[in-house]
């Protein structure tokens, strides 16, 4: 047996992360993988009417340090029930590629 011993380091440089991270380029992105993720997820779901509300909503979220992120809510009963029945949430993340 061959024992091999690898080491790797790695060194982040903060700065440079902090400025892809508060980037809007980057921030845009994120908000359109959130948005598709929401669309394919409420495509599924059948409305009782046509006024009720999409059970998933995709949303910004607002950080103390501002920085890109998002997330994809369901902000109704329905939407949390069929989530919890179907995975919805979960089968629709390769809409966000």
């Amino acid at each position: 047996m061959v024992n091999i011993k690898v080491e790797t380091q790695l060194r982040f440089n903060p700065a440079a992360i902090r400025k892809i991270l508060t980037d809007p380029q980057v921030f845009a992105d994120m908000k359109r993988r959130a948005d598709a993720i929401a669309a394919g997820a409420n495509a599924g779901v059948t409305k009782d009417r046509p006024t009720e509300e999409d059970p998933y909503l995709a949303t910004e979220l607002v950080l103390e340090e501002p920085r890109a992120a998002a997330s994809v809510i369901t902000r109704t009963q329905r939407g949390k029930r069929d989530n919890l029945r179907r995975g919805t949430l979960l089968k629709n993340l390769d809409k966000g590629r």
